[in-house]
């Protein structure tokens, strides 16, 4: 057994710089610190071992007011406004919020429900990890109430709140189509074994049969994330494809790596080759030029997330435990 002495609120308030005040005020669900701030203290906690110390304390009482948030990836542009959106929303229910990470990390990911699950928080909603397979039926056998946000695996599998990305698919292939016609559309994936990725999938393939266009495997580039490996591709694409051509980018991030490679290869954007992503994250309005993208309902996800889970704790019916939000078509200049 480990002699190292267990980590203490002061340890973590020396490690960050800090007050012990406000870190006491973090973990307590206080409303006048920063969003930011929460996610750093909680990163923290998480790397120095302190958060079974904490959860358990919070959690020795007869019925729990914390709800566990376990989250894909929280650096991503679009978690913050549906970050706020649960804390808003369950907060005014009495409930506090405590965040975890598993950056697409599935073990890590199972982990924490496994620690959760022993330690009975009232709830928890997950954002499924890439690759995610124990986490689900460990939260079933457990008895905690829980609901799918954004992701799913399988529509069977309890409670799913997610954008209905099939039609995010479906509707910025459609607009590439009609503002190009005749142009080659291209699809660059996100990463393989999530489900945004294969839904908007087959939201352009549905697209393209309806417009009589064959699916070409050669335009579809799958498993890309973020900016550096799109801009990748965009240097492949460009050595492949004679312009001009449409993309379709599976997010905006994707988007913005693409954006970046075509302007180092030289290409206009519209003129040369149009582009769209999904999400519409703050950024995509003030690029040059600013990206056309298919909108999520981030906060409304959030909402209805909280909301679903604020009536399974409390014992109340769900009406509609499968939702899938839809999106919204934004146009700007790149398209």
């Amino acid at each position: 057994m480990s002699n190292t002495p267990r980590p203490t609120m002061k340890d973590i308030a020396r490690r960050m710089n800090m007050s012990v005040t406000t870190i006491s005020k973090v973990i307590n669900g206080h409303a006048d610190i920063s969003e930011r701030t929460k996610q750093e203290v909680f990163r923290t906690i998480e790397e120095m071992g302190y958060v079974q110390n904490f959860m358990a304390s919070n959690l020795r009482r007869t019925k729990s007011n914390m709800v566990a948030l376990v989250l894909s990836d929280i650096s991503t542009p679009y978690f913050s406004n549906v970050i706020r959106s649960y804390e808003m929303t369950l907060s005014e229910a009495g409930y506090q919020i405590l965040i975890f990470g598993s950056y697409e990390n599935a073990e890590k990911e199972y982990n924490f429900i496994r620690q959760l699950s022993s330690l009975q928080v009232a709830g928890i909603i997950l954002d499924l990890a890439k690759g995610s397979k124990n986490s689900i039926p460990t939260l079933q056998a457990s008895g905690i109430p829980y609901v799918l946000s954004n992701r799913y695996i399988n529509h069977d599998e309890g409670p799913i709140v997610a954008a209905d990305n099939k039609m995010a698919g479906y509707l910025a292939t459609k607009h590439l189509l009609e503002r190009k016609p005749g142009r080659p559309v291209l699809c660059i994936n996100g990463p393989d074994d999530i489900s945004p990725t294969w839904d908007r999938y087959n939201g352009y393939c549905r697209a393209l049969h309806e417009a009589g266009v064959e699916l070409q495997p050669d335009y579809v580039f799958s498993d890309y994330y973020g900016l550096e490996d799109s801009f990748l591709a965009c240097k492949e694409i460009t050595r492949l494809m004679e312009p001009p051509f449409s993309i379709f980018c599976n997010t905006d991030l994707i988007a913005m790596g693409i954006l970046s490679g075509l302007r180092a290869s030289g290409l206009r954007v519209p003129e040369d080759v149009g582009v769209i992503g999904v999400d519409d994250i703050e950024m995509a309005a003030y690029l040059t030029p600013s990206l056309s993208t298919i909108a999520l309902p981030k906060e409304l996800i959030g909402e209805q997330s909280a909301k679903i889970l604020i009536n399974l704790m409390e014992g109340l019916e769900v009406e509609n435990p499968i939702c899938f939000l839809p999106p919204a078509l934004i146009q700007r200049e790149t398209t």
